[in-house]
C-alpha cells in the first residue's frame, strides 16, 4: 500500500488521491492500525489492491466529517471489504462515499465492518 501508520489524519481542505496501489497483506492504498480520519478533505483511491482485507483502506476504525471518499475499481481478492474493512466505520457531517466498481471475495463488496454509523441527517 502507499501509506501504512498506526494513526491517519487527511483533514482542513487536504486531497489525497492514490492510483494503481497493492498490498500484499490489507489496505490496498491506506493501512492504519488503529484510526483513520477525514475531516474537510476530499480523498479518492483508484485502481487499489489487497490480496487480504481493504481493496482501498484497512484500519480499526474509520471516521469521517465532511469529507468525500471516492473508490474506484478497488478489490480485496482474498478477503474482505472490497474498499473499506474496519472495525467501526462513521459518516458524520455532510459526509458521502462513492463506491464504484469495487469487490471483495468473502464479504462486503464495498465495505466490511463491525459497525457502520451514519450521525448526522444531512449524510
Amino acid at each position: 500500500g502507499a501509506i501504512f501508520a498506526v494513526t491517519i489524519t487527511v483533514e482542513q481542505n487536504c486531497t489525497l488521491s492514490t492510483v494503481d496501489t497493492f498490498a500484499r497483506d490489507h489496505g490496498g492504498a491506506l493501512y492504519a492500525s488503529s484510526s483513520l480520519t477525514f475531516a474537510g478533505s476530499t480523498v479518492q483511491f483508484n485502481q487499489s489492491m489487497s490480496w487480504g482485507n481493504g481493496g482501498a483502506v484497512a484500519a480499526g476504525q474509520v471516521t469521517s466529517a465532511q469529507s468525500t471518499l471516492t473508490c474506484e475499481d478497488v478489490q480485496a481478492t482474498q478477503g474482505s471489504g472490497g474498499a473499506i474493512n474496519a472495525s467501526s466505520v462513521q459518516l458524520q457531517e455532510a459526509s458521502s462515499f462513492s463506491f464504484r466498481n469495487t469487490s471483495a471475495r468473502i464479504h462486503g463488496g464495498a465495505v466490511s465492518a463491525d459497525e457502520f454509523f451514519l450521525t448526522a441527517s444531512n449524510c
